[in-house]
Order: structure tokens, then C-alpha cells, then sequence
């Protein structure tokens, strides 16, 4: 019987399309739903309606241009896609085929085998080709005996079997104890590495998950308030390492820890230095806590050098340069400088040894530059909460943005330097000219209030700010931001001089690097301390002596920039105190005027035996009060006047006196600033030189011949 053949069958559908739905065409069906799109009956118009099916048209045609244009585009894509669909088929059909033909002639094979048995049955499922070829009956199976084995064999094999199967229960417990090995050495580290974690987070760190790996565990050890460039790198990932332990992935970042120094040089040699901090010992640096410490600290350096690099380009004026990644303040002197510089920390032991072992540095210049490392980590953590502070506070009104300044950090140090350099320069010019004028026999002094500014207990309130906005702010101002904000500020120092004649000088020396002082200012107040003293008005202060005519004084208050303008002004205050000084233990002038040839006419006259001097007081020269340094004295007897003149200068103090012909010549006394006397008794005083000068006996013999600013003692006689 022959068996059917294999045939393509295509298989179709006579469904017939469903019926459409009378009732949706219906007019009560229809109204409401043109209400429900088009509203009522009167807004629709054949204008629009026209107007919609032209718009509908045009809409159309561009759909269908784009249409075309597709499909001219894809003609290809689909013609390839057939012919990938066509050969697909084609090779499905061919294995169908073959599997077909496979099964076919098994089912031969079995159906030959069985017509020995059972030919009618066979004879059914046969193929006739194989009928044909074939004739029944001729295959045929039998069943053999399995071959006998000997009991040695049979002992053979059984433990072939029993070694095989005790192989792989061997290999079985050996690959289950590695596997609780494995598991019990992965639970060791897990637990160790959650301990840690756990140990972490009780010291304080943030720990989180990281924002781009959320299955991995972080530790934010970064400031919140620092600059753009390093908010991102204060987050680390926590990852495990092999044995457990946190291994902190900084990513990109350097793992070198860096550390900001500050050097003193002088005359070009390192003479101090800030201190860096230790390298952790082998036996801590694992530890996790000093892992994030050591991130945190590096990364608050950097960012401190950063900081310092970006306000450094704004105080070019202040003399402050960078020269390969170093800071260079000049400080005042070009000779002393202070350097900045972002050193590793384990490099940066080694510094010292490259300076000569004669160049040792100095326990007051490193005091110095560990006291300016200091306060510039302190400027920058004030600076952070300051910026905190004015994020907590309501934000002003929109305006437009505004490019972000660099924290004020070198501008107090250099403040502070520069307050410093002016108050050593001031101490040393009092010195200079309270020197000589002590040599001399006159009391004279001064005293320091250094930072009178910064002494005060009242908090400081911040700013711009309303009566409200003040309340609500006073509990966040700490005791330590109000000490900081104080020295960020203009410093402020006081020194009272005392000069003779009763005369007290207020010196205010104010720095500030803003405007309008940018630098040091130098204030000076006069007043009298006398009981006589009545002030009048500004620039009309005067000095009432019950003996002398009213002395007017300079004005109350002058402004002065440098130490030299400081030093005339103070030489020449002194030299006027000590004309008062001079006047206020001299007899009064005798009244009347002077003549022409500057003698003074009397009512009465009266002199006495022998060459006794009159008894005439030393008056200020040509009638000038209050400004001058030159006195005169008149001698009616002998018709002629005798001139006194003081120079105050730093170092010394200068009397000269003579006649005003000038035939005598005039006598010099010096006082110098360490007690030294030329032109007289060394231990001579002012009011003994005062009173000889007063004596018309005493001549003045001394001669001077000057060269150019210079004079030079000829001839000198003691003075009695």
C-alpha cells in the first residue's frame, strides 16, 4: 500500500467581513455626537465646512507625498526582506523533508523486521518501493545470551564500580568542604567589611550610597560649603577588598596626601618653617578612620591652595606673587618673605636637609610661619561658615548673577604684617626721638595699646542686615566667628606719646587693605595736659601761661600715609614742646615794643653793677606763635638780641644759639639717642644750656663750617 505523498498545502480563511452596524449611522446618533464635536447646529457654517474639506485635502496630499517618498526609501529594505523570508522557507522545507525521509525509512526497517513474525501486519506499513526490492521474511532477530563471566572478573568489575563511585563521592565532599570553606572565608569578610562600615558611621562619617553605583556603599568626607571643583571629590566608594578590609576608592583623584607649607626666607635663605603633619606609622595607616582622615585633610589643603592661588592674582599691588605654584609675599622689606607652597606630606620631611647647615632656622620665624599656617586653615573654615550662613538666610530679591569672589583669606595676613611692620617702625622712631630729648634732662615717654579694635566683647552682627533679620541671626554668631570676624576687620592700634611742655600726642594706627585705606594710616591728635589748656576750636587750640602771651598749638588732627611724613611731623611737634618747655622756666619779657634795631623800650630801666644779663625772657623769633622752633632773647644794656634755635630729628636733638650779627658765630649742642653730648660737658642738661645761653657773659665761640647739608666743629669751649 503505497503511502501518501508529501504536498505544499496553503491553508485560507472564507470568513465572511462583518456586518456593519446600522444603528451607529442613525440619526439620533449622529446628532449628539456632531453636538458633542462641533457644538451646536448655528456655529456650523458652509464657509467652514469648505474650508475644513480643503484643509482636510491639503492635509491629504502632504501624507501622502511623505507616504511616497517612505516607500521609495524602503522599496529596498522590503525587497531584501523578501528575499531573506524566501530563502528561510526554503531551507525549513528541506530539513522537514529530510526528517521526513529519515522516519520513513525506519518505519520500513522495523515493519521488514516484523514480517518474519507477522507478515499480514507488516505487509500494511511497508512502503511498496521496499515490496518490491525485498521479499518478506527475509530479516529476522534472535536473542543471544550475554557471555558468562568468571567470579575474578565479576570481582573486578564490582570494585571498578565501587572505586568509581567512591571517586566521586570523594570529589563531591572535597568540592562541598571548599564550598563551605569559600563560604565560611566570604562570611569572614563580609562581616568584617559591615563591622567596619558599621565602625565608620558610629565615628560620625555620612556613609551613602554612591549616585552613579547604587549597589556600592560611600563615605562623604568633603566640606558642603567648598568650591565646585572639590564638593564632588569629598565622596569615596567603600569598597571590599579580597580579605575584608575597606579599601577607599577616591577614583581619578590623587591618593597622595598633600599639605599646604609656609617658609620665612631671608637675605634668600629659609630661616623658618611651618610644621607637616607625620606620616601616619605601617601599623595605623590601614586603619579605615585614618584612611578618611587623611582624604579629608589632603582635600582641605588642596582646596586651600586653590583659595589661596585664585585671591593671590588680586593682590598683585599688595606685592604678592606666583612664581611655579608658590606664593611670594613681600613683606615690606624686600629681604623678608613669606612662600606658600602644596607640598606631599612624605616628601616634604626631607626639606631640611637641602638648605646648608649654617642657614638654621629660627624659633621666632618658625613660630611665625606655624601661626600663619595656622590661621589661613582657620580663614577657610570661616569662610566656609560664612557661606553656610548666608545659604540659611532668605535669598535676596532676583538679580542678575554675579561671578563669585575668592574668599578673603590673605587679606588679613597681610593686614596683620603689615600692622605689625608699622607698629615695629613706629616704636623704633619714638625710640629715636624720646632718646635724645631723656639725654637732655626733659621727660618725655610713650605708651602702646596695640589692637584696640579686636579687644572688645560686643558680638558683631552681620552686615546688611534688618533689626529682624539681626535678632534671628544673633544665636548663630559663635564666640569664635565674632573673635574672627574682628581680626578680618581694619586693626586698629594706639600710642600716646608724652613730650615736654605738658604735651600729649594720641597716635591711631589704622591698616585695612579696603578701601579707601589700602594700607596704613597714621592719625595724630594734640592736646595739652596742662590745667591752663582751654581748646578753642580746630586749629585754634592754645596754650594760656599765666607769664607768656597764648601759644597757639598745630591743628588737633592730621592724616599722614608713610612713617616718614609721621617722623617730620613728630620732629617737628617735639621741637615746638621743648620751645614751650624752654619758655615756661623763663622770666617774661619786659613790656613795650621792639625798636627797629630790635631793642625794647621802657619807662624805666634799671641796671645793674657789671655785665649782669637782663632779665628778659627767650620769646618766639619775629612773633611767630605756635609754629616756630626759634626763640630770642633781648639784652637792652648791650643793644643787641641773642637767637635760640631746636632741632628735633630721630637720633638727636640740636641747640643752636648766638647773636644776630653773626660776628661770634653761634654755639651747637647735640644730644644723640645713646646719651652721647657733642659741644659741651657730657653730662651737661638742656636747662643748664638754657640758662648759660640767657647769660650775656657767656659768649658763643664756636665756629662751624659747612659742607654741603653737613657741619663740622671747629673750636668748642666748655660751657659753664
Amino acid at each position: 500500500m503505497d503511502s501518501p505523498a508529501p504536498t505544499n498545502t496553503l491553508s485560507l480563511s472564507l470568513r465572511a467581513w462583518p456586518a456593519s452596524n446600522a444603528s451607529a449611522n442613525s440619526l439620533s446618533s449622529l446628532i449628539p455626537r456632531i453636538n458633542e464635536q462641533r457644538g451646536h447646529f448655528r456655529h456650523v457654517t458652509e464657509e467652514g465646512l469648505l474650508e475644513e474639506i480643503k484643509a482636510a485635502e491639503s492635509s491629504d496630499d502632504t501624507t501622502k507625498l511623505e507616504e511616497t517618498q517612505e516607500e521609495g526609501a524602503g522599496v529596498d529594505d522590503t525587497r531584501s526582506r523578501k528575499e531573506e523570508l524566501l530563502l528561510a522557507r526554503e531551507e525549513i522545507a528541506k530539513q522537514i523533508a529530510q526528517a521526513y525521509m529519515e522516519a520513513y525509512h525506519a518505519l520500513d526497517f522495523i515493519s521488514l523486521l516484523l514480517s518474519k513474525e507477522t507478515p499480514r501486519v507488516a505487509e500494511i506499513s511497508l512502503s511498496p518501493a521496499v515490496q518490491q526490492l525485498v521479499p518478506l521474511g527475509c530479516l529476522g532477530a534472535d536473542k543471544i545470551a550475554a557471555p558468562q563471566l568468571s567470579p575474578e572478573e565479576l570481582r573486578g568489575q564490582e570494585l571498578v564500580s565501587r572505586g568509581w563511585k567512591l571517586q566521586a563521592l570523594e570529589t563531591a565532599t572535597e568540592s562541598l568542604s571548599n564550598s563551605a570553606d569559600r563560604l565560611e572565608k566570604e562570611v569572614e569578610s563580609e562581616n568584617r567589611y559591615w563591622v567596619q562600615i558599621l565602625a565608620v558611621r558610629d565615628k560620625g562619617w555620612s556613609v551613602c550610597r554612591l549616585p552613579r553605583e547604587r549597589h556600592t556603599l560611600g563615605v562623604r568626607f568633603g566640606f558642603g560649603e567648598a568650591a565646585a571643583e572639590f564638593k564632588e571629590r569629598g565622596l569615596a566608594a567603600l569598597r571590599r577588598g579580597e580579605d575584608g578590609k575597606i579599601i577607599l576608592d577616591q577614583g581619578i583623584a590623587s591618593s597622595q596626601n598633600k599639605s599646604v607649607r609656609v617658609q620665612m626666607r631671608r637675605n634668600g635663605a629659609i630661616t623658618g618653617t611651618s610644621t607637616i603633619p607625620e606620616v601616619p606609622k605601617p601599623e595605623e595607616s590601614d586603619s579605615v578612620e585614618n584612611l578618611i582622615l587623611q582624604a579629608r585633610n589632603s582635600l582641605y589643603e588642596e582646596e586651600l591652595f586653590y583659595e589661596l592661588s585664585r585671591e593671590a592674582r588680586q593682590l598683585a599691588n599688595q606685592g604678592v606673587r606666583t612664581i611655579d605654584d608658590t606664593i611670594i609675599l613681600s613683606l615690606g622689606d624686600t629681604a623678608a618673605q613669606m612662600l606658600i607652597d602644596l607640598v606631599p606630606v612624605d616628601e616634604a620631611t626631607g626639606t631640611e636637609s637641602e638648605y646648608p647647615s649654617s642657614l638654621q632656622h629660627t624659633d621666632d620665624d618658625n613660630d611665625i610661619a606655624q601661626g600663619i599656617a595656622l590661621a589661613l586653615r582657620i580663614l577657610l573654615s570661616y569662610a566656609h561658615r560664612v557661606n553656610l550662613k548666608r545659604r540659611s538666610q532668605p535669598p535676596p530679591p532676583i538679580d542678575r548673577k554675579r561671578p563669585i569672589q575668592p574668599h578673603s583669606i590673605l587679606h588679613p595676613i597681610l593686614t596683620h604684617l603689615f600692622h605689625q611692620q608699622a607698629l615695629r617702625a613706629l616704636k623704633s622712631l619714638l625710640d629715636s626721638l624720646v632718646g635724645p630729648v631723656v639725654a637732655a634732662g626733659l621727660q618725655a615717654n610713650y605708651t602702646f595699646d596695640t589692637y584696640t579694635n579686636c579687644a572688645t566683647t560686643s558680638p558683631i552682627q552681620p552686615l546688611a542686615m534688618t533689626a529682624a533679620q539681626k535678632a534671628r541671626s544673633a544665636n548663630m554668631i559663635t564666640p569664635a566667628d565674632a573673635v574672627v570676624d574682628r581680626f578680618k576687620d581694619r586693626l586698629e592700634s594706639i600710642a600716646t606719646v608724652y613730650f615736654p611742655g605738658c604735651q600729649t600726642l594720641t597716635l591711631e594706627i589704622h591698616t585695612s587693605l579696603h578701601p579707601p585705606t589700602l594700607g596704613t594710616e597714621y592719625i595724630i591728635m594734640t592736646k595739652h595736659s596742662s590745667p591752663s589748656t582751654a581748646p578753642s576750636s580746630i586749629g585754634e587750640e592754645t596754650h594760656k601761661n599765666s607769664q607768656h602771651q597764648p601759644l597757639p598749638l598745630p591743628p588737633p588732627r592730621v592724616r599722614f600715609n608713610s612713617v616718614n611724613e609721621t617722623a617730620l611731623h613728630l620732629s617737628w611737634t617735639l621741637s615746638r614742646s621743648i620751645v614751650q618747655e624752654i619758655r615756661s622756666f623763663t622770666p617774661p619779657p619786659p613790656s613795650g615794643p621792639l625798636t627797629a634795631a630790635g631793642t625794647t623800650t621802657t619807662t624805666t630801666t634799671t641796671t645793674p653793677p657789671g655785665d649782669i644779663p637782663g632779665e628778659a625772657g627767650w620769646e618766639p623769633l619775629g612773633g611767630q606763635q605756635g609754629t616756630t622752633t626759634e626763640l630770642q632773647k633781648n639784652f637792652p644794656q648791650r643793644a643787641q638780641i641773642r637767637r635760640m634755635k631746636i632741632e628735633a630729628a630721630p637720633g638727636r636733638l640740636t641747640l643752636r644759639w648766638g647773636e644776630t650779627n653773626g660776628k661770634a658765630g653761634w654755639k651747637v649742642h647735640v644730644w644723640e639717642e645713646e646719651g652721647g653730648v657733642r659741644g659741651g660737658e657730657p653730662k651737661s642738661k638742656l636747662v643748664d644750656v638754657v640758662r648759660d645761653a640767657g647769660n650775656w657773659s657767656n659768649k658763643a665761640p664756636l665756629l662751624i663750617r659747612r659742607h654741603d647739608d653737613d657741619e663740622e666743629l671747629l673750636s668748642s669751649s666748655p660751657i659753664r
